[in-house]
C-alpha cells in the first residue's frame, strides 16, 4: 500500500473533469481509507497486547515496570519536624 499523493492543481484538475473520473478518484480515496483504518485497528491491537492479556513471553514486554501490587503499611518513614527545640 503506498501512498496516495495528490498536488492540489491534480486534485483541482480532477474536480474540474468529468463524473467518471471524479467517481474513480473518490473510490480511489475510499479504497486507500479502508486499508489505513484497517492497519490501525490492527497497530492498537498490536499496541494493547502484553504478557498478561496474550500468549507473548514477559520479555516483550518492553522496558515498562509492572506496577507494584504491594500497599503501602501506613507508617511515615523520615524526620518529624516540630515547632520547639527538644530538651
Amino acid at each position: 500500500m503506498g501512498p496516495v499523493k495528490y498536488t492540489a492543481k491534480q486534485i483541482r484538475q480532477i474536480s474540474e473533469g468529468n463524473p467518471s473520473e471524479i467517481a474513480q478518484f473518490i473510490t480511489t480515496l475510499v479504497v486507500h481509507i479502508e486499508k489505513l483504518e484497517t492497519r490501525v485497528k490492527k497497530l492498537e491491537r498490536q499496541l494493547g497486547s502484553n504478557s498478561s492479556n496474550s500468549s507473548k513471553p514477559p520479555s516483550s514486554d518492553g522496558f515498562c515496570k509492572p506496577k507494584s501490587l504491594r500497599t503501602s503499611g501506613g507508617k511515615r518513614v523520615g524526620v518529624v519536624i516540630t515547632d520547639y527545640p527538644s530538651q
